[in-house]
């Protein structure tokens, strides 16, 4: 009998700590922006930094999130080393690091 409370305990534990641990990963992010809005981040923190001078059209484009973060990073010329920009959005739409390269 004694086994049995104590595989019960045992598991409910288990079981209460992933929950925690779900919300607390689902929670600390404070929203989810979508591709659009990270764009849109992108092209005001261009406009602001630069002006709104022409750019070429990107090679590509690469957005990833990590963690709460996005990661917008993008190559104008895949010729040119060094030809490239990358910027790190808070989940709160808040530019978080720009960087560039020539």
């Amino acid at each position: 009998m004694k086994s049995h409370a104590l595989w019960f305990m045992c598991l409910f534990f288990a079981l209460a700590s992933t929950a925690w641990a779900a919300s607390e990963t689902a929670n600390s992010c404070a929203k989810e922006l979508s591709l659009s809005q990270v764009v849109a981040i992108v092209d005001r923190e261009l406009a602001h930094r630069f002006g709104n001078a022409e750019r070429p059209l990107p090679r590509e484009i690469e957005i990833r999130r990590v963690g709460c973060e996005y990661v917008y990073t993008e190559w104008q010329d895949l010729d040119v080393v060094g030809a490239w920009f990358g910027v790190t959005i808070a989940d709160n739409g808040q530019v978080a690091h720009f960087e560039y390269g020539h």
